[in-house]
């Protein structure tokens, strides 16, 4: 059962709420915690490079370019608000991202 209490339609965007664990052991979804994506990451949270690393794998994850996506808030913080589009299918990303949500909340392995 997917939990996608993290996504918002926005038109032919997405918006993703997502908790981040920066300087992690390595980059994966843990699941959904309060109402967040929460992706854990190997990068430092300094110089951009924990939200950078946090595109290229959604990018990698769902299949579309890292120039569709976005932190849009949360810079700075580990609860960041990430954009995702424009999309040809955004139902499908959103199925894509549930999916993820849901291998981890069941104990999945890494991919």
């Amino acid at each position: 059962m997917q939990d996608n209490s993290f996504l918002k339609p926005d038109g032919d965007r997405l918006k993703v709420y997502v908790l981040v664990k920066p300087s992690s052991r390595r980059t994966e979804v843990k699941g959904v915690r309060d109402e967040r994506l929460e992706v854990a990451l190997t990068a430092p949270a300094k110089e951009n490079k924990a939200n950078e690393q946090l595109i290229s794998f959604l990018s990698d994850s769902l299949d579309v370019p890292k120039s569709a996506i976005t932190v849009l808030l949360g810079h700075h913080a580990r609860k960041k608000t990430v954009g995702i589009g424009p999309v040809n299918d955004p139902q499908g990303v959103a199925r894509k991202l549930g999916e993820l949500a849901d291998r981890w909340s069941l104990g999945g392995l890494p991919g």
